[in-house]
């Protein structure tokens, strides 16, 4: 049997049939794998816009006092003397030595209470670099703060919204950090380099040479230089108890109703109707004691509550530095300033002591004085009406109505002093009260700290001085 020839044509298109269904095959695979990182690709694309993808945070910027200056990454420079809000960022918050602001952040939606507030005192200034959320409320992610540039003193609340978890983190201007995880209401000093945080309640991490280390309620931390920190324990005590109303849990009664907490005692006396209240209850997303009386009142009338140090008083013995510190917010007063006399302001504090003076033999007595101070922010013009009482050591301070304001005395032994009080020894009681007609006010924390030295960093001058 002999071998068939192939003709050539038959030859040629058999040999060219070999390579293009080899390429046939490379073609199908390429595009079923280019199909499927397609689907792969869209998939994750849709998980990530669905449950990772970030829009930014609604922020606003509440002036308490004075005129706070922002200014843009174009350079732009503005001030404000009242709200706005931060729709460029990064965006730059400075502060001069008669100012304090607030931002407020929270979700892009006009019913959404503040998960987050930022206090800038006097002399300071902020960064806001980054304020996201999650895209969708089905999504589990954080939301995610980021200030830097950080120079001066804030004071900082992280509100438990009970919805998810937030991470701010706050550098200074070498790059110190702080990182908050959690709901509470911390200090921060940044001064010449040296970073300084006061855990009032909750808990943040704070950057040192050993590594992140964790201050949590009642510890603070002073970075005395960029490589050198130091751990900073007691050196002041608050004497009040449960004086953060933003987070502690009112006494409730048999029937259920929220009150102030134990062992504040509140009431309140009017020469005419009507009568007034005092409740805890939530304002913007934080809860707080609020005195209201409201219907035209025409008469005098006041509503306090009062801490007492108890029989024999708080010894103010062998310490140098004592002061009083609060924040609130005014919603409403009917008189102008502070009245007729001065002595009717829609917040007032006042501390009860016992002085040592020089006697008229010159030897030392112990004698009961007050201190006094007072907040409103109505003015009439046509009302000539003093800005202090007769009583007071300075003149009550102006601030803006519905802004949270945080106010520290400053040390109050020196002060004392100055004014020739003689050197208070020891404290009988505290006192936070509103005073005069119409008036709606409330008061997130109130603290009196005792310590053997001022804790503010040196250069850093002291609030509210």
């Amino acid at each position: 049997m002999t071998d068939q020839a192939i003709p050539p044509r038959e030859a040629e298109e058999y040999v060219m049939r070999m390579p293009m269904e080899r390429l046939s095959w490379i073609v199908l695979s390429v595009s079923f794998v280019a199909f499927c990182l397609i689907c792969l690709a869209s998939s994750f694309g849709l998980y990530s816009f669905l449950f990772i993808s970030t829009m930014p945070l609604d922020i606003e910027l509440q002036v308490g006092r004075g005129t706070t200056l922002v200014t843009n990454d174009d350079v732009t420079s503005r001030g404000y003397l009242s709200g706005t809000s931060l729709v460029s960022r990064p965006a730059t918050v400075s502060n001069g030595p008669q100012t304090q602001s607030l931002i407020a952040f929270s979700e892009d939606d006009a019913d959404s209470m503040p998960i987050a507030t930022v206090t800038i005192q006097a002399n300071s200034h902020i960064r806001v670099q980054r304020a996201n959320q999650p895209r969708f409320r089905w999504s589990n992610g954080e939301y995610v703060i980021t200030l830097d540039s950080f120079e001066g003193e804030t004071d900082i609340y992280i509100l438990d919204n009970g919805e998810r978890n937030i991470r701010m983190r706050v550098y200074d201007q070498v790059n110190n950090w702080v990182d908050i995880t959690r709901p509470g209401r911390y200090l921060l000093r940044s001064i010449d380099g040296r970073l300084y945080i006061d855990t009032r309640y909750g808990q943040a991490l704070i950057q040192t040479d050993d590594g992140p280390k964790l201050i949590s309620t009642g510890e603070e931390w002073v970075d005395t230089s960029v490589t050198s920190p130091s751990r900073v324990n007691l050196r002041r005590e608050n004497l009040l108890d449960n004086s953060l109303f933003s987070f502690v849990g009112p006494s409730i009664s048999y029937s259920g109703a929220a009150h102030v907490p134990s062992p504040w005692a509140c009431g309140s006396f009017a020469e005419g109707p009507p009568s007034s209240t005092f409740t805890i209850e939530g304002w913007e997303g934080r809860q707080a004691i609020r005195f209201l009386r409201t219907s035209g009142a025409e008469a005098h009338g006041e509503t306090f509550c009062q801490q007492s140090m108890g029989d024999i008083g708080a010894s103010l013995q062998g310490y140098s530095y004592l002061e009083l510190e609060t924040t609130f917010l005014v919603n409403y007063q009917s008189l102008s300033k502070c009245g007729r006399d001065g002595s009717e302001c829609p917040l007032m504090l006042r501390l009860r002591f016992d002085m040592q003076v020089e006697g008229g033999s010159g030897e030392t007595e112990t004698v009961e004085r007050e201190w006094i101070h007072g907040f409103y922010f109505a003015d009439d013009p046509q009302r000539d009406f003093p800005a202090q009482c007769v009583s007071c050591i300075d003149t009550h301070q102006q601030v803006n109505d519905k802004v949270w304001y945080t106010y520290r005395s400053g040390n109050l032994i020196t002060a004392m002093q100055f004014a020739g009080y003689g050197t208070p020894v020891r404290i009988k009681d505290v006192q936070f009260y509103a005073s005069g007609h119409d008036y709606d006010v409330l008061v997130s924390e109130i603290g009196l700290y005792r310590g053997l030295a001022d804790v503010a960093i040196e250069g850093n001058p002291m609030p509210g001085s």
